[in-house]
């Protein structure tokens, strides 16, 4: 394999780099969404919903509290916290099951 992978080009190496990452998907309330239906998080909203909501998220911050362990203040601040359905940075247009993308168009399903 080591010898195969030396003689092909950047291009296909990368992609064959690439193919091993698995991206799974899950449905949650109509969306899709990076994140399964449990309770060890408080909430997914629609990315827009969140763009628009994110100066909430400074309103919404709880206080150390030192006497429980590190682990459990963060699982406590997970299940605060509301989640955005998929990631997406720039001006995406038309391109509302994108995650991870920045400043894409007409895209569906892209990671």
């Amino acid at each position: 394999m080591k010898e195969k992978i030396k003689s092909i080009s950047w291009r296909d190496f990368i992609k064959y780099c690439w193919s091993l990452q698995t991206f799974v998907f899950h449905k949650n309330n109509g969306m899709i969404s990076r994140y399964p239906q449990t309770d060890r998080i408080g909430g997914i909203q629609k990315t827009i919903d969140f763009e628009a909501n994110r100066d909430n998220l400074i309103k919404s911050w709880l206080n150390y509290d030192f006497n429980k362990s590190f682990f459990q203040n963060y699982q406590d601040l997970m299940k605060h916290m509301i989640f955005p359905a998929m990631f997406s940075y720039g001006n995406n247009e038309n391109s509302e099951y994108t995650d991870g993308a920045h400043t894409s168009k007409d895209a569906y399903l892209t990671f």
